[in-house]
């Protein structure tokens, strides 16, 4: 696994409408899971959309699993679609060099200090933000790396060196701010927070998945 650094997630960050379907949690979910050495660096979304996988499993609602409305797919995601995506070489996107893993994304409305907490443990999130305004209009990724940075990475298409940039120092998510990514004037993050992260699927364990 290449360190995590601005110039890897340039390298690995997914684009909506280009690398998959045009849908921004759909983008930034993928892309946190290789950030996490979980899916191949070098594949993408449309790589798993496409795959023998998925067209043997096409009566699954594959793409709104990814991108669409959590509290209606994201039991279908947990049970089905993230673990052939992580464990099935017919799905295309696997990394080979992890053994069988077990997942599942969770998310949580507000409890901005728990996003901060998961932040500082190297704990990579899917973040809810608000184009010119308070309201969730859209997903990014935040990814902290090791020397204590956090990188905002915006799955919108433009330029990549717009698209991620490193946050500053005293960054958290317990106040709003205002920051210019791929799209601009974007509220980190948005009036009623969202954060997503990926955990392990016994729910009885605490382990939650960190950057290499």
């Amino acid at each position: 696994m290449t360190a995590i650094d601005g110039a890897a997630l340039r390298q690995m960050r997914e684009v909506q409408g280009v690398s998959g379907p045009y849908m921004c949690l759909a983008s930034s979910k993928f892309f946190v899971l290789k950030t996490l050495g979980l899916i191949h660096p070098h594949r993408h979304l449309w790589d798993f959309l496409r795959s023998p996988w998925a067209a043997r499993n096409a009566s699954l609602p594959l793409i709104n699993c990814w991108g669409w409305t959590m509290t209606v797919y994201n039991e279908d995601f947990n049970s089905k679609v993230l673990p052939a995506a992580l464990n099935e070489d017919s799905a295309n996107v696997r990394s080979g060099t992890t053994g069988h893993v077990d997942v599942r994304y969770n998310y949580f409305r507000h409890q901005a200090g728990l996003a901060d907490n998961l932040l500082q443990r190297g704990t990579p999130l899917v973040v809810g933000v608000g184009l010119s305004g308070r309201g969730q209009d859209h997903h990014i990724a935040l990814v902290p790396t090791s020397d204590g940075g956090v990188w905002a990475v915006d799955p919108y298409p433009g330029q990549s060196r717009e698209a991620v940039k490193k946050l500053p120092r005293n960054f958290t998510l317990t106040r709003t701010h205002v920051i210019d990514l791929a799209l601009p004037q974007l509220n980190i993050p948005c009036g009623v927070p969202v954060f997503g992260y990926y955990r392990d699927a016994d729910l009885e364990s605490r382990y939650v998945f960190t950057v290499p």
